[in-house]
């Protein structure tokens, strides 16, 4: 899974519209938020000494497409591709994106821990830029702890998937995550 939740999280500090107007500068107070954020981030880590768990905190308290603000989750593209496309897609910002690392996180491959959804069975709406139904749906599921993962399709590439994980369900603590590796950008994917 690629970092694109520290990108979300910094467009909820700066909206991404007023971030690509100006490119590289920030007002006075969009700096001191960003620097607010970056110290919050900066003391989760020290607590909990992992990024996985300080962007599902972070996730926790912002939500996602699957879950609401103060329901924890953890989302994740199921290739590295999807991944990069996420990256670009909530980015917006048409540039190389800056240094960023990919990680791999396995579950145990068990009917009973991996729940998947095809578009057809996800309720009407699921892929609205409003989230409202994707979000109800994911909350259902995580206080039902009926699976581990969720696995559902991109909203960015309809024919590829992401993983939301339950960091609640029992058996959370068999999900293995490899050593984070550079992500390597092609630069032909920004300058033709």
């Amino acid at each position: 899974m690629i970092r694109t939740q520290a990108t979300m999280l910094f467009h909820r500090v700066v909206p991404e519209a007023t971030f690509k107007r100006r490119r590289d500068r920030l007002s006075p107070a969009e700096s001191e938020k960003t620097e607010r954020l970056a110290r919050v981030y900066a003391n989760a880590r020290h607590v909990w000494n992992s990024d996985e768990d300080v962007l599902a905190f972070l996730h926790a308290l912002s939500g996602g497409r699957w879950n609401s603000p103060g329901r924890s989750a953890i989302h994740g593209p199921l290739s590295s591709a999807c991944a990069m496309l996420e990256t670009l897609a909530h980015a917006g910002s048409g540039r190389i994106p800056g240094a960023q690392q990919i990680v791999i996180a396995e579950a145990p491959d068990e009917d009973a821990l991996i729940e998947r959804h095809e578009q057809a069975s996800l309720p009407d709406g699921w892929d609205a830029e409003g989230r409202g139904a994707a979000r109800r749906f994911g909350d259902d599921w995580l206080a039902s702890r009926r699976s581990l993962v969720l696995v559902v399709p991109s909203v960015v590439a309809r024919l590829e998937f992401n993983a939301v994980a339950n960091p609640a369900h029992p058996g959370f603590s068999r999900v293995r995550v490899s050593a984070p590796e550079a992500v390597v950008w092609d630069r032909r994917l920004f300058f033709g």
